[in-house]
């Protein structure tokens, strides 16, 4: 008689390690830039949007590269299991999406605001389009 036992397989510590990382970098590069040019330089950063001003706030900035890296590489494993293309597809939707994200900041109420806000966006795409493409490698 065979027997086989089936266990479910932990997520590999390397692929934790580029998560963690990924999402981190993605923290923590826009939080630094803002830190330098908020608080520090004493340039508030104020975008408009539908009639309305919004200071950028450092909760804002931590939500808005938190959230989208955590959905950005939740959707690089999701590929990782669907489709042996996963690295194409990948890179194709993350180049997409950051570039799409790139109209928002030009709601920044002055020239300075709109390129960090852009800049910020730069950085949590230069931390999540490589992590995603790890974590799609099989």
């Amino acid at each position: 008689m065979n027997t086989e036992t089936v266990t479910a397989t932990p997520v590999p510590a390397n692929r934790r390690r580029v998560w963690i990382l990924s999402i981190v970098a993605a923290v923590s590069l826009p939080t630094a830039l803002w830190t330098i040019v908020d608080p520090l330089a004493g340039h508030e950063l104020v975008a408009a949007s539908g009639g309305q001003t919004m200071h950028v706030t450092l909760p804002w900035v931590i939500a808005g590269a938190m959230a989208p890296g955590m959905i950005g590489l939740g959707l690089s494993m999701v590929l990782r299991r669907l489709t042996k293309h996963s690295r194409i597809v990948w890179l194709i939707v993350s180049i997409l999406a950051l570039a799409g994200s790139l109209g928002s900041p030009l709601g920044g109420t002055t020239t300075t605001t709109v390129l960090v806000l852009m800049t910020m966006h730069l950085m949590v795409g230069a931390a999540i389009i490589p992590g995603g493409l790890k974590l799609t490698t099989r």
